[in-house]
């Protein structure tokens, strides 16, 4: 490892999370708003770069950029500074992981199956969202203890699982949207390569599953930089997706 790899991983990644603040900033001091009928306002109307006015398909696909250069530049990051801080990171990651999985469990129950225990659908839909937090930061806890200690056999096993359902869960929510989304618009979603994108979350769920179950340095150094680079890619996404939803760019 050189200084100027270290260097190189910094500069990039400072240049991409400088990009995306700038992009933010732009989609907040020029949003169209919302028309009288609740849909978006027509953007083409927007005093402000010409890129504001492309559309929202255009906007969606600028999002989607930032969001893989930031999380591949934070993967990058990861792979020069594995330190305790991007410890942390990994094992929060880990939990969030673990979160939307539960989010997604719960959410498949029906309204019909939980109307009979005296729950109502408004009270479900709160539950949802908060009974995942227990398992998703009891998750993030026992990383950060996996992470600083030697494991036992019982320890891997359990850490191998849950790391398999937490990348699953992240790919899935962010590796096959990206490239679902992108081969939709760009009018290229055969089945074969929709197949390959609905098979990759699976492929690197087995990987980070391996890696955590046989931990070496260099195994810890690849999950740490997968699960970092994923969970960078899917908030990313997703809080630009919602910001554009928000403030009338997309309906």
């Amino acid at each position: 490892m050189t200084w100027n790899a270290l260097f190189l991983s910094q500069a990039i990644l400072s240049v991409c999370a400088t990009i995306t603040i700038a992009f933010v900033g732009l989609l907040l001091a020029h949003a169209p708003g919302f028309s009288a009928d609740g849909m978006a306002a027509d953007i083409s109307s927007i005093s402000g770069p010409a890129f504001l006015r492309w559309g929202e398909t255009a906007l969606f696909r600028i999002s989607t950029g930032l969001a893989i250069a930031l999380g591949a530049s934070i993967a990058a990051f990861t792979w020069f500074h594995p330190g305790p801080v991007v410890r942390v990171l990994a094992s929060l990651a880990s939990g969030i992981g673990v979160y939307f999985a539960a989010t997604v469990f719960l959410g498949s129950v029906p309204y019909t199956t939980t109307a009979a225990y005296g729950i109502t659908p408004e009270n479900w839909n709160a539950l949802v969202l908060l009974l995942p937090l227990i398992p998703g930061i009891m998750v993030a806890i026992a990383n950060v203890w996996w992470l600083k200690r030697e494991s036992s056999l019982l320890s891997r096993i359990l850490a191998s699982l849950l790391t398999c359902i937490s990348t699953l869960s992240l790919c899935s929510l962010t590796w096959s949207f990206v490239l679902l989304f992108s081969l939709d618009t760009l009018n290229f979603a055969t089945p074969l390569l929709t197949a390959i994108a609905i098979a990759l979350p699976i492929a690197a769920a087995i990987l980070a599953a391996v890696w955590a179950g046989f931990p070496t340095r260099r195994s810890l150094q690849r999950l740490l930089t997968l699960n970092n680079g994923i969970v960078a890619i899917g908030l990313t996404l997703y809080g630009l997706v919602y910001l554009l939803l928000l403030l009338g760019y997309a309906d």
